[in-house]
């Protein structure tokens, strides 16, 4: 089982691949694309992903990740106490 998870921060969008307690794959961009989460999935067989961002969502590979996976996004209004 493969989880892909990513990690939206102000600077730099970081991206990870965990198979079972493994850590397999580690990347980081400035900006992330549709083309860029196509590679992923071409490269790994990914069963669940999960978002975490700082940032404002709604982005289109966003939308594309959730057509191929389950996706959990996780953003700072889920911390307001």
């Amino acid at each position: 089982m493969a989880n892909l998870v990513i990690d939206i921060g102000n600077t730099f969008i970081k991206a990870a691949i965990f198979e079972d307690d493994d850590l397999v794959f580690t990347d980081q961009y400035p900006l992330l694309d549709n083309q860029i989460i196509a590679g992923v999935f071409n490269s790994h067989t990914i069963d669940k992903a999960m978002v975490s961002s700082v940032k404002k969502q709604g982005s289109e590979w966003e939308t594309t990740l959730s057509q191929k996976q389950s996706l959990f996004i996780l953003t700072l209004r889920w911390l307001k106490v």
